[in-house]
């Protein structure tokens, strides 16, 4: 293991849980589990406190951080590039809903721009530069910042919620696969006695309530969504047209 790291900054724990089974997806090894002592990270410090640990195909430490939400992701950030002269960082990937509406309606929140994720990589290293859609060079470009949003590209679909988030991205790729369920699920939620303000993580509870309810805990439904291939497919579909599947391909170091 070499003494560097890259690492993922994501929201909370339903997106550690995706990036779990995303990183297996693409290969890399997972380094604890029940039963299992924390792993050490390559400074032989104990992974703790809700983060993950796995190793790319090639051997890179990578870490899933999950930040408690999007306002500390920047802070998060802040924190591990000051350390990266002591601490080598491969690279730095922040990760959050983007909260749009795909109906393109007015939404109350605001993706994290790329722009104030680049003004802050200038203050570490001021001839820090957008080296692709996505990617920001450090350091001669030995170290990247890799920041996206969860969203999905398709038009506003029945079964599927219209806030870009995690969840429609997943729902997404469920409601492609399984073409019977959307209406049924949707007819459900519309009919629900006095319902809450629409929230975009119903839509998905209610497909882990009807059709994977073994899985036992939204955490696991979302881990669990890799290991099935044609929804893996129409994930890995959606990041591929967003140009984000290549990148995390690097990640991995599977290229």
């Amino acid at each position: 293991m070499s003494t560097s790291e890259s690492r993922i900054l994501c929201e909370g724990f339903h997106d550690r849980a995706f990036w779990k089974g995303a990183l297996k997806f693409l290969g890399c090894r997972s380094l604890g589990g029940p039963g299992i002592p924390p792993p050490l990270d390559p400074w032989g410090l104990r992974v703790t406190g809700g983060q993950f640990a796995f190793l790319g195909v090639r051997g890179t430490f990578i870490r899933v951080v999950p930040v408690n939400g999007r306002s500390n992701l920047l802070d998060d950030a802040r924190t591990r590039l000051k350390e990266r002269q002591q601490k080598g960082l491969v690279h730095l990937l922040l990760n959050s809903d983007s909260d749009e509406n795909a109906d393109g309606t007015p939404s109350l929140h605001r993706e994290l721009q790329f722009e104030t994720i680049l003004q802050m990589a200038q203050f570490f290293d001021p001839d820090a530069s957008r080296a692709a859609e996505h990617v920001i060079s450090l350091d001669a470009g030995t170290c990247k910042i890799i920041a996206f949003p969860w969203r999905s590209t398709d038009p506003p679909t029945p079964g599927v919620p219209n806030q870009q988030t995690l969840e429609r991205l997943i729902c997404s790729a469920l409601a492609a696969v399984h073409r019977d369920r959307p209406a049924p699920l949707e007819a459900w939620l519309k009919s629900r006695p006095a319902p809450p303000p629409p929230n975009p993580k119903e839509h998905a509870f209610s497909y882990l309530a009807g059709w994977f309810a073994d899985k036992g805990s939204y955490e696991a439904f979302c881990e669990a969504l890799w290991n099935d291939p044609p929804i893996a497919a129409q994930i890995r579909g959606q990041l591929e047209r967003q140009g984000v599947w290549a990148l995390l391909e690097e990640l991995a170091e599977i290229r």
